[in-house]
Order: C-alpha cells, then sequence, then structure tokens
C-alpha cells in the first residue's frame, strides 16, 4: 500500500467514525421586533414584544425557557444579589425598593393561544412557557407578551 493510499484510507476512516461520533448540530432561531413607550421620569417602559420562532430541533417543543433579565434586580433574593455579596458588595443588598428593578405584566400567546407560565424554583429571572401547542421541527410561530419595565439605579 502506497502512503497516498493510506493517507485516503485514514482520512476516509476519520470522517466516518467523526460522523457518527458527533451528534448533528442545530440552533433555534428567533425574530424579535419590539414596540416600546418609555417614561425617563419614572425609569419605567411599557411594551410589546413579538417572536417569529422558528424550531430548528428534532425534537417537538412543549415549553421554551425565557431569561427575564430584568428581575435580577427585583429583590435581595436573586442570583445577582448572591453574585454580588459574594464580590464584598452589599449596597445592592441594603438598597431600598425605589431603586430594584423589574419585568412584569408578561401575558405570552402563542398564534393567538394564550400561553400558561411557570416561575422556575430557583431563579426569579427565569420563566418557564408552556405551549398551547407543541412546535413541530422545521416549524415557524408567533409568540408575542406585552411586558412592563422598572429600570434598576446602576448596581452593574
Amino acid at each position: 500500500m502506497t502512503t497516498k493510499s493510506i493517507f485516503f484510507v485514514l482520512a476516509l476512516t476519520f470522517v466516518f467514525i467523526s460522523s457518527f461520533a458527533q451528534p448533528s448540530r442545530w440552533q433555534q432561531r428567533v425574530k424579535y421586533v419590539m414596540n416600546i413607550d418609555v417614561d425617563a421620569s419614572t425609569n419605567k417602559f411599557t411594551g410589546k414584544q413579538k417572536l417569529e420562532y422558528t424550531n430548528n430541533s428534532p425534537d417537538t417543543l412543549k415549553f421554551i425557557w425565557f431569561h427575564l433579565w430584568q428581575n435580577a434586580y427585583k429583590n435581595d433574593r436573586t442570583a445577582f444579589t448572591d453574585q454580588q455579596l459574594e464580590n464584598g458588595s452589599t449596597t445592592f443588598y441594603f438598597s431600598n425598593y425605589e431603586s430594584k428593578g423589574y419585568i412584569n405584566r408578561l401575558d405570552f400567546k402563542m398564534n393567538g393561544s394564550t400561553c400558561i407560565t411557570q416561575d422556575h424554583p430557583q431563579h426569579q429571572d427565569i420563566i418557564k412557557v408552556i405551549l398551547p401547542f407543541g412546535i413541530a421541527p422545521k416549524t415557524t410561530v408567533n409568540i408575542e407578551t406585552p411586558f412592563h419595565v422598572k429600570i434598576p439605579y446602576n448596581f452593574s
């Protein structure tokens, strides 16, 4: 066997083995549109978010996790608070209610049908949106929700 043919066999073997060793890769696709009204005098804004969500996974989705970043500033029982305390800062922990922030008034709908939400058992800034029907692979749906946000004092 020549060096050239040994290289070809090794390369072919690598391609064959690696195609079974790695799972196929995929990534969900989400397009966002937001309409927001800002009230600078109160550090609050309200709006509506519309998502065009494409399920590129091989599974039918029955729920989607949403990270509500603004709720990291909701009170002194969040991962943000823990991180600040670990870093030696008590400014946020001892701040008053007016200095904190949050997101609320969420009302998720998928293609016009109401979704149910469940709080994450450990993290106030994560919710589970249970879909009224599954999103099949390679399917696109529209998800929308109103929201209200109080912007916190600049702690980070």
